[in-house]
C-alpha cells in the first residue's frame, strides 16, 4: 500500500509542482449590488485548467477550482459570487491566508455598509479563511467550511514514516506544505487561532464509499480509494475523513469567548475533488456518469446558499 501511495504522491507532485511559483491576482472587482459569496479553494487550488464557457463559444475562461455551475447555483439564490484566484497552488496556511486577506480587501472596498460577505471554503481553504479572519477586521459575516480537515489529514499521519524518508523530494518539488496538514500541525494551528467575536461558522462534510465500480461517479475513484484506505477504517470523501471535517467543537474569539460552529446535517454526496471541480474534467479519468456530479454540485451548493441566510 505504501509503495502505491508513493507512486500516487509522486504523480501528483509531477503534475502540479510547476504551479509552485505561479502567481494569480484578483481581477477588477465591480461595484457590488447584492450580498457577496467568496469561494475559497484549498490545496492544489489551480487544479482545473481553462474550459470553454457554456454558451460562450470561442470565449475561454479560467476555472481555477470551483466549477462555473457551482457559481451559477449560488448566484441563482441572490448572491454575487467571486472565486479567490491569487493563492499559491501548494502554499501553506499562513502564506495563503495573507494572500486571501489581500483578495478580500479588494472586495471590501466595493461593499456598502449594509452588504454582507460570506466565505464558502473547500478543504484547506477553510483554514486559510480562519487565519484571515483572525488577522484582520474584515467584515466577514460567516465562514462556511466544506471538508476542512480540522484534525488534519489522517492519511498523512499513517504514512508519516514514509513521508519523512522522501522529505527531500517533497521540498524539491515544493510540496512540503502538504505535510503542514497533518494532525499535529493542524492541532497547533487551531489552538493558537483567535477569531472575531461576531463570527459565525457553518461546517459541512462530504462522503463517498469505495466500491468495485471505480468509474462510477457515485463511488470513490481508484486514486482516492488509496488515500481513503490510508485514512483508516472511517468514512471519508477520499481525502478528508468525516470525523476530521466535524472535529471542531468551538473557536476561541479574540476576547476569549467560545464560538460554537453549526454542524450542518446536509453533506456533499461526492468525493473530495468532485465537490468542486467541473464535472467534465473527470471524463479523461474514465468516470462515466458525469451528469451525477453536476446535479449533486447544483443541489448541494443551492442548499448551502439558502442556509447562509436561513441559519
Amino acid at each position: 500500500m505504501k509503495k502505491y501511495f508513493k507512486s500516487v504522491l509522486i504523480l501528483f507532485s509531477l503534475c502540479f509542482s510547476f504551479l509552485a511559483n505561479a502567481q494569480f491576482y484578483p481581477g477588477n472587482v465591480k461595484n457590488l449590488k447584492r450580498d457577496v459569496v467568496v469561494l475559497v479553494p484549498g490545496f492544489f487550488n489551480s487544479l482545473a485548467p481553462s474550459i470553454p464557457a457554456p454558451n460562450e463559444s470561442g470565449n475561454p475562461w479560467k476555472d481555477p477550482y470551483f466549477s462555473r455551475s457551482i457559481s451559477a447555483a449560488i448566484q441563482a439564490q441572490g448572491f454575487d459570487v467571486y472565486v479567490v484566484n491569487n493563492l499559491k497552488p501548494i502554499g501553506g496556511i499562513a502564506v495563503n491566508g495573507e494572500l486571501l486577506i489581500h483578495f478580500l480587501t479588494s472586495i471590501q472596498s466595493k461593499l456598502r455598509a449594509d452588504q454582507k460577505m460570506y466565505l464558502v471554503c473547500h478543504s484547506a481553504g477553510g483554514l486559510y479563511s480562519l487565519y484571515a479572519s483572525g488577522k484582520t477586521n474584515l467584515p466577514i459575516t460567516k465562514i462556511v467550511t466544506i471538508s476542512t480537515p480540522y484534525s488534519g489529514l489522517r492519511f498523512l499521519d499513517n504514512v508519516e514514516d514514509f513521508a519523512s524518508k522522501i522529505d527531500y523530494l517533497l521540498q524539491w518539488i515544493s510540496l512540503g506544505n502538504l505535510l503542514e496538514l497533518n494532525r499535529k500541525n493542524i492541532t497547533d494551528f487551531m489552538n493558537k487561532l483567535k477569531v472575531p467575536d461576531d463570527l459565525s461558522v457553518q461546517v459541512y462534510g462530504g462522503f463517498q464509499s469505495p466500491g468495485l465500480l471505480w468509474f462510477d461517479a457515485k463511488q470513490l475513484s481508484s486514486v482516492l480509494m488509496v488515500t481513503d484506505a490510508l485514512g483508516g477504517d472511517t468514512a471519508s470523501d477520499g481525502i478528508v475523513t468525516w470525523d476530521s471535517a466535524f472535529a471542531v467543537k468551538n473557536f476561541i474569539s479574540k476576547s476569549g469567548r467560545n464560538i460554537t460552529p453549526k454542524l450542518m446535517k446536509d453533506y456533499a454526496h461526492l468525493e473530495h475533488w468532485e465537490q468542486v471541480v467541473d464535472h467534465r474534467l473527470f471524463f479523461p479519468l474514465g468516470v462515466l456518469n458525469l451528469d451525477y456530479i453536476k446535479r449533486e454540485q447544483d443541489r448541494f451548493y443551492a442548499q448551502l446558499a439558502q442556509n447562509l441566510v436561513l441559519q
